[in-house]
């Protein structure tokens, strides 16, 4: 494997606001999150395709609260199937500075890929949920989770020093999120990953994983150029029939000044199975499939 570097296809390194603004950013930016809602707060209509002959059913409000596992302990292997163009990673790492915080916004390759000799090969990410701190990183959430990468082959998670789950409402007793309940992930990094080194503190990655409202009805990003859409629930899923899976669709828009193999942007789709969490993720680089993540073990706790 390669050592970690952040081989960019895209950077921006933008200086912004005072120290006042500064101290005030890590609250705008959990608060100031776009939504553009095509549904109702209350129960949305059915998707187009159903019919009265197979009624789509759609799941109890308690079937909606038990769907990711939040309780420590809980772990998930995955396989992960590079395909036939190099997958990548996109980041917008806030960090303070001496006058205000810079923003190091790209996409770029995992830092585990070995090229094309990568391609149609299959390696590991293993998760674990370690820790409810009180504090993740900069922030005090009531209800969150601290995930370590036990092995990650390809760098999913290269060069952060700790990786969270952030959980609006709830409490860290809780061993399940409901989809209603907004998910961020958070990463923070060193402040000497900062590549110009002005940050005097670590920097901290955040967005949206679970989008908090009624499967098929919203969108909500933390910024313009990565947006999380939640898409209709299903029971027919492959190899999860039975079981309520919900499906996410992620857009990274492509960056000005990207590498022009890059410069549409990618999309991941994922889908979370109830009570066990994320059993599948694909990555298209301009239309191209670049990785499939597929679920091989995961351990409950207290199921």
């Amino acid at each position: 494997m390669r050592p970690f570097n952040r081989r960019l296809i895209g950077r921006f390194g933008r200086a912004r606001g005072s120290p006042m603004k500064r101290r005030l950013f890590l609250l705008v930016i959990l608060v100031s999150v776009t939504c553009a809602c095509s549904g109702s707060a209350g129960s949305p209509a059915p998707p187009s395709g159903s019919s009265s002959a197979t009624p789509f059913i759609y799941p109890s409000d308690e079937e909606l609260q038990n769907i990711l596992p939040a309780e420590v302990g809980t772990s998930w292997v995955y396989a992960i199937e590079v395909g036939s163009v190099d997958p990548v990673r996109y980041q917008d790492i806030t960090f303070p500075t001496a006058d205000g915080q810079v923003s190091d916004a790209n996409i770029e390759f995992l830092p585990g890929l070995a090229g094309s000799d990568s391609h149609g090969k299959v390696f590991t990410l293993a998760l674990r949920i370690v820790a409810a701190p009180s504090q993740q990183g900069p922030f005090a959430w009531r209800h969150a989770v601290e995930l370590t990468p036990t092995r990650d082959d390809l760098g999913i998670y290269a060069g952060a020093s700790h990786v969270f789950w952030l959980m609006s409402g709830g409490s860290s007793a809780d061993k399940y999120v409901g989809t209603r309940t907004e998910v961020s992930a958070v990463e923070t990094y060193p402040k000497e990953s900062e590549p110009n080194g002005r940050a005097v503190s670590e920097g901290v990655s955040i967005r949206f994983i679970q989008a908090g409202c009624y499967p098929g009805t919203c969108k909500k990003n933390y910024s313009a150029d990565d947006t999380l859409t939640s898409l209709w629930p299903t029971k027919e899923f492959p190899s999860y029939e039975g079981t309520w899976v919900y499906p996410y669709e992620r857009e990274v828009a492509p960056h000005l000044g990207s590498d022009p193999s890059f410069a549409c942007g990618f999309v991941e789709d994922t889908w979370y199975a109830a009570k066990i969490g994320l059993v599948r993720l694909e990555q298209r680089v301009c239309g191209s499939v670049s990785m499939i993540w597929t679920l091989q073990s995961y351990q409950v706790p207290n199921p």
